[in-house]
């Protein structure tokens, strides 16, 4: 913590003049603005620059997430979290209610006033609530459409809350005979305990699992998910109340992740593979730099979770993704134009997953 002192010197039309100290207490700690998790740890950073980046190894995951002063740090195949305050002291528990039967975590935020989770399960998924992100409680279980055939997987991978509406999407893999599939399902509730089905959409026959797509964002009373990652036309649904929604088309096939800031919309292809953009909330987009690798994505076993792929603090953005068995970050400083490249310490983080920001 700075003291500055400072004078401010008043003067009036005839050349009279008072004087009046003050002063201002600054803070300036240096805080961590950017987390990247990897299979073998994390690394932190204040500002993402090369070579400023601190690694805690063995603090593992494919989602991070910041949120009313916390970092979360979890993996979707499992129940452990990993929990900060400043990223730099950091707890590690396992996520259990009351005994509950779920397999792994979805998806967590701090939305509204609260934390909420998302499970895994076999037939269903469990909506938990929390004020601080260590002590979690049931709000109520949700289970998707009945249908001919029985599900094996149930995931919400993303969640939102705007205008007293909260809006998941829902994934759940059913097989038909030999073939699996997957029923994709926009969810809304107004309390949290009541959901109701607003959009549903089935895949093909080749399975593809949640972790890609089904981001939800809320922009300016608009509400976005890129449901289906493997198409174009219709990829996008939009809606203006969370119930009624209608389609748009995505920039390329493979779109992963959807991250809002600053008035612009980005969306990375994994086809392509490129980082796009848009600026009316995705009726056209524009390809943003070049150079990214493909995404590692397993559409049997789901590696990686997409929700976390962008992270931008100030005047720079910063990808990761998992592309296999590689710890390189991407980074900008000229809102996308170019992009360089920084690896990271494979091993002390592994093989890069996500990257989460402190706004």
């Amino acid at each position: 913590m700075a003291v500055y002192h400072f004078t401010v010197r008043a003067t009036d039309s005839a050349g009279a003049f008072s004087d009046r100290t003050f002063a201002i207490q600054v803070n300036n700690t240096l805080m961590d603005r950017f987390v990247v998790v990897g299979t073998a740890g994390l690394a932190r950073s204040p500002n993402g620059e090369d070579g400023s980046w601190v690694y805690e190894p063995g603090l593992s995951g494919n989602a991070v997430v910041h949120g009313n002063g916390r970092w979360i740090v979890y993996n979707t195949n499992s129940k452990t979290i990993h929990t900060s305050p400043d990223a730099v002291n950091w707890s590690t528990y396992t996520l259990d209610v009351d005994g509950l039967t779920f397999t792994g975590i979805s998806r967590i935020k701090f939305v509204g006033d609260k934390w909420i989770a998302f499970t895994r399960g076999a037939t269903e998924t469990r909506c938990l609530t929390s004020t601080d992100g260590l002590n979690w409680t049931l709000a109520t279980t949700i289970v998707p459409p009945s249908q001919t055939y029985s599900y094996s997987e149930v995931t919400v991978p993303d969640f939102e809350y705007a205008d007293g509406v909260y809006v998941a999407s829902m994934s759940a893999k059913v097989y038909t005979g030999a073939n699996a599939r997957h029923t994709r399902n926009i969810f809304y509730s107004t309390d949290m305990e009541n959901w109701q089905v607003g959009y549903s959409y089935t895949t093909g026959a080749t399975p593809r699992l949640p972790r890609y797509g089904q981001i939800v964002r809320n922009i300016n009373g608009m509400w976005l998910t890129n449901i289906c990652s493997n198409a174009t036309a219709g990829a996008l649904q939009v809606s203006s109340d969370g119930v009624i929604w209608t389609g748009r088309e995505l920039p390329a096939t493979y779109c992963y992740g959807l991250t809002y800031y600053n008035g612009r919309l980005f969306t990375l292809s994994a086809a392509t593979p490129y980082l796009y953009v848009s600026e009316d909330a995705g009726r056209t987009w524009t390809q943003l730099g070049s150079g990214f690798a493909t995404v590692n994505y397993d559409e049997v076993t789901g590696a990686v979770q997409m929700s976390s792929i962008l992270g931008v603090y100030a005047n720079r953005m910063i990808v990761a993704y998992n592309r296999g068995t590689v710890s390189t970050i991407y980074k900008s400083t000229d809102d996308g134009a170019t992009w360089t490249t920084e690896s990271l310490d494979s091993t002390k983080i592994g093989s890069v997953n996500a990257v989460g920001v402190r706004v």
